[in-house]
């Protein structure tokens, strides 16, 4: 997979900051130094996206966290594309406890799925310079496969969608 692992920040009361970075998903997971049965109720922190302007840090998208077993995968969609962000991460402030929090970061490149998408043209290319029939079939069972607003189109038959996923 294509994540990459941004920072492991111990969290505490003031906000800590990752390095810059780019994409649109982050996976944060929760490592506690105790049990989470002995997590006081409410034992939340924050996080947010951090845009440095000027010297000054702009928090955007503050969202509550929870310290959970399960890796939580968040959408941060930077409403700034020009700027560099980071994220922005505090630890609970509501008790005074010495139960140990830090939560692990990374981040989501996409880079697998680029190429998938290139892998998937270049095979239809190859089937298509090919056999010339085949050709025509599926540029009829593309063209069926079209949704548009205008007219709808007749969806293709299980035999064509079976011909079409075999090749």
């Amino acid at each position: 997979m294509s994540w990459n692992n941004l920072a492991l920040i111990v969290t505490n009361r003031d906000w800590q900051y990752t390095q810059s970075f780019v994409g649109n998903y982050i996976r944060v997971r929760h490592i506690l130094g105790s049990s989470r049965d002995n997590l006081p109720y409410g034992f939340t922190g924050l996080f947010a996206q951090a845009f440095d302007l000027e010297g000054d840090l702009e928090l955007f998208d503050i969202r509550r966290l929870y310290p959970s077993q399960m890796i939580d995968v968040f959408e941060v969609t930077n409403p700034f594309p020009n700027r560099p962000r980071r994220l922005a991460f505090r630890g609970q402030t509501k008790y005074q406890t010495a139960i140990s929090w830090q939560v692990s970061i990374d981040f989501w490149t996409g880079q697998e799925a680029a190429s998938f998408i290139n892998d998937i043209d270049t095979k239809i290319e190859k089937l298509i310079t090919e056999n010339n029939n085949l050709s025509l079939t599926l540029d009829l069972i593309l063209s069926k496969l079209d949704i548009q607003k205008e007219e709808p189109k007749i969806p293709p038959t299980t035999a064509q969608q079976n011909f079409f996923f075999l090749q």
